[in-house]
């Protein structure tokens, strides 16, 4: 398994997949996450402009979706374009890019519930 998509059309899928979860919770009867599409959008956004798809940087990306960028790497299960990281891995990812691709504040907030006040994921 590689860490990036080698075909073309898996290539398309994960670059594209931000387009199609809104079109979901778009849909949701539930107000909160009706409100959502905007940050599912932008999950994939990186504070240094090197994200996809809108290619936005800083604080032109939505608070919710920095949040969801760190969470993002933080789930620990397999994708269709790379093997699971495991939660140590994880962490030192989000670690070695807060401040360049993730919120540095949203990453220290996640590095301090799993670090200083032992949050676990279930397995």
């Amino acid at each position: 398994m590689s860490s990036t998509p080698s075909h073309p059309n898996e290539k398309m899928c994960a670059v594209k997949h931000p387009h199609y979860r809104p079109r979901v919770k778009a849909r949701s009867a539930d107000a909160a996450v009706a409100r959502w599409p905007t940050s599912i959008l932008q999950h994939h956004e990186r504070m240094d402009g090197s994200g996809y798809p809108l290619g936005l940087q800083g604080e032109a990306i939505l608070l919710k979706s920095r949040i969801l960028a760190v969470s993002d790497v933080v789930m620990a299960s397999h994708r269709p374009y790379r093997v699971a990281l495991g939660v140590e891995a994880a962490l030192r990812e989000i670690e070695d890019h807060r401040g360049s691709k993730f919120d540095a504040a949203v990453g220290d907030a996640c590095l301090d519930l799993f670090r200083q006040h032992g949050f676990a994921l279930d397995a």
